[in-house]
């Protein structure tokens, strides 16, 4: 029980920086890497917060805003450039992981290369249910997830801008032809994954500890998109919480050590098995 409830709160984690990441491949065709530079700022942004002494729900607000702000800043002032010169998919792809390395590295020369940890939010940290221990972090990291995918599912179905977002999926031409703003949706989509990012970010932080190359974790978020389906926002749930199954249960059997094996062995096998995942439709072109 005590790794059931363990995988669900690595998963959830995981699933709100899959889902950012799924959104904006599902638009672009483009796997984001900088996206977790998003995430390690955020928590970076939710520890300084925290640590000041402000609410850790206004933290976390502020956090996630602040994020979906940055990454709606990069995308029209980076991706944007890049589109409108009609450079090939690839060069976005580089853009981003060389964002990637260059957030990282100022990141080290801010806060140094150490490790700090979040300030204690509750006096006692778990709650005890017939001799497993629930870490109320993970109870509210759960609960906090499951109300964001909730949401983001709503605006998704039920808005004109959700709606548009799924017709540019569908076909961006298309829906340019049809007087939608593709500029804008696009500019949007990168928010979105900015706020889902930096709240993944703070709890991941919270969860654990935060450091300059948190963002390198964007490789598991990768991973699950992979397992679940590239572009498929339910796939990268259903990837995610496979994901957080595989790392406690191979955690748990073989040690820490091993986790990083097993977790990119299956991203390969997934492609070599089922390119399209387990929710995914197939993609012809892929950066």
């Amino acid at each position: 029980m005590q790794y059931v409830i363990t995988s669900i709160s690595i998963g959830s984690i995981y699933a709100l920086i899959a889902v950012g990441f799924a959104l904006i491949f599902s638009v672009m065709n483009l796997s984001n890497f900088s996206h977790g530079s998003i995430m390690a700022i955020g928590a970076y942004i939710g520890y300084l917060l925290v640590k000041a002494g402000i609410n850790p729900l206004l933290s976390v607000l502020v956090t996630m805003f602040f994020c979906a702000a940055l990454a709606a800043f990069i995308e029209l002032v980076l991706f944007r450039r890049i589109r409108k010169k009609s450079s090939a998919p690839i060069y976005l792809f580089v853009a981003s992981v060389t964002l990637l390395m260059l957030l990282t590295n100022v990141l080290i020369l801010i806060f140094g290369g150490k490790s700090v940890v979040f300030p204690s939010l509750f006096e006692v940290p778990y709650i005890v249910v017939k001799d497993v221990y629930i870490s109320k972090i993970s109870i509210v990291v759960t609960a906090v997830a499951i109300v964001l995918l909730l949401l983001l599912e709503w605006f998704l179905f039920k808005t004109k801008y959700g709606i548009a977002i799924r017709a540019a999926a569908q076909d961006r031409r298309a829906c340019s032809l049809m007087g939608c703003n593709v500029d804008l949706i696009i500019t949007l989509v990168f928010a979105l994954a900015g706020l889902l990012g930096g709240c993944g970010g703070f709890f991941l932080g919270i969860s654990y500890s935060v450091y300059p190359r948190l963002g390198n974790i964007i490789g598991k978020a990768f991973v699950a998109t992979v397992i679940g389906g590239m572009g498929s926002i339910k796939g990268a749930i259903i990837g995610a919480f496979v994901l957080g199954i595989v790392e406690v249960a191979v955690n748990y059997f073989f040690g820490s050590v091993y986790v990083a094996v097993f977790v990119y062995a299956i991203a390969i096998a997934f492609m070599i098995i089922r390119p399209q995942g387990i929710a995914g439709v197939k993609i012809d072109n892929k950066a």
